[in-house]
């Protein structure tokens, strides 16, 4: 399926290790977004190219042969309103994401956003 992943402005080894994940988990985008809650400020162009190195070595490491895309930060609620289909959210307590996307895979849906 088309993985989109919706990924807040953590701090910056959170943020890192989430990128990595999202890379061998097979994100085709990677949309950051701002919200009300973050601690930290966008440091703009040198992090997001950094970031973008990080997805590199991420696709090297576990054979993924497509770099997602990456796009700038954007905020929260005109994200919401971009979403469309199937989307999933992710926390500590749920399910494993490698149990919701072979469910996902076996009914046959080409667009998730997370």
């Amino acid at each position: 399926p088309e993985i989109l992943c919706i990924v807040p402005l953590l701090k910056r080894e959170a943020l890192e290790e989430v990128m990595y994940a999202a890379v061998e988990l097979g994100a085709n985008t990677i949309q950051l977004v701002a919200t009300e809650k973050i601690h930290r400020a966008w440091a703009g162009q040198k992090e997001f190219e950094r970031l973008q190195a990080i997805m590199i070595a991420a696709c090297e490491q576990s054979k993924q042969f497509a770099i997602p895309a990456l796009h700038q930060p954007i905020e929260f609620n005109v994200m919401s309103q971009k979403l469309s289909g199937n989307v999933v959210f992710f926390d500590a307590h749920g399910e494993p994401a490698y149990d919701v996307i072979t469910q996902l895979r076996k009914e046959k849906l080409f667009q998730v956003a997370m």
